[in-house]
């Protein structure tokens, strides 16, 4: 019969994807279609079947295959996402170890050993996904993020970890979140009070500006808190002054106690009747 050789099953030790095995069983053909063990299969083979499994599963099967030091080369390579969540979810010293075996490991690598820990650890509620690369941000900050029920964490070397909850979040995912002038949350929220506002109002700061929680939310770039100090909060948006001045090129917002004009990023400020050179916005 097709697939016995001397009472042998013809298909044994295939390095198939997926194995058929037949067998003679009550005078029928018996089939048994359940996947190979990875050590079967190639990396690349391997690598996809891997990507399938339930997250405890797979983690447990990359750590016990023999080959998993070229196992791990094919994932970051081809399924870098899945690679991700898998290292996050492992044990440290189990994770360690298989970065460690790695010829040349990325260098974020070491980025997410470091902050897989803390993001187990936050108080945003269950995760809703897997960790995962964050974009890079305009002033060179990489790092990691993973949504919870109520708001997202984020991690990089430059800033920690922080938290970014709603409204915050919806304003920061509006404007390309890590990729956009924001960048990386540099901390958590805080209140701020001017003497024209004494009820105050929530903020949080990013690399790239400030995002007040006020009706509606406005952005700032002004991460140093420069501009709020000297005037206030913010009363508009940004906005650019084409609008009112088509042979000028610049934006213009306006402040509680003042108006700021940007023109090649340098600041005027007018107060009053007079306009002083504040300070230069970086790009």
């Amino acid at each position: 019969m097709d697939g016995q050789q001397g009472g042998h099953n013809a298909f044994d030790n295939s390095s198939a994807e997926n194995v058929v095995q037949a067998g003679i069983v009550n005078g029928g053909v018996h089939v048994n279609s359940a996947r190979p063990p990875l050590a079967n299969l190639s990396p690349q083979a391997a690598a996809s079947q891997l990507v399938t499994m339930k997250p405890g599963d797979a983690a447990d099967a990359l750590a016990a295959s023999p080959y998993r030091t070229a196992l791990l080369t094919v994932l970051l390579a081809d399924h870098e996402a899945a690679a991700v969540g898998l290292l996050a979810d492992m044990e440290r010293a189990v994770a360690h170890d298989l970065v460690n075996a790695l010829p040349s490991p990325p260098d974020w690598l070491d980025g997410l050993l470091t902050a897989a820990a803390g993001f187990a650890n936050t108080s945003l509620g269950r995760a809703r996904s897997k960790l995962r690369r964050a974009e890079t941000s305009p002033q060179g900050s990489t790092g990691f993020s993973r949504d919870y029920e109520h708001g997202r964490a984020y991690w990089s070397a430059n800033t920690q970890f922080q938290s970014v909850s709603r409204p915050f979040l919806d304003v920061h995912d509006r404007r390309r979140g890590t990729a956009g002038p924001l960048g990386f949350p540099t901390r958590d929220p805080l209140w701020a009070y001017t003497e024209d506002n004494a009820d105050g109002l929530l903020l949080q700061r990013f690399e790239g500006g400030v995002i007040y929680e006020s009706t509606p939310p406005l952005v700032v770039r002004d991460p140093d808190g420069a501009l709020f100090e000297r005037f206030g909060f913010p009363t508009g948006e940004e906005t650019g002054l084409g609008t009112f001045f088509d042979d000028v090129k610049g934006t213009f917002q306006p402040f509680e106690r003042g108006t700021a004009y940007w023109v090649d990023n340098v600041a005027l400020v007018r107060e009053g009747g007079s306009s002083v050179l504040f300070g230069v916005r970086k790009p």
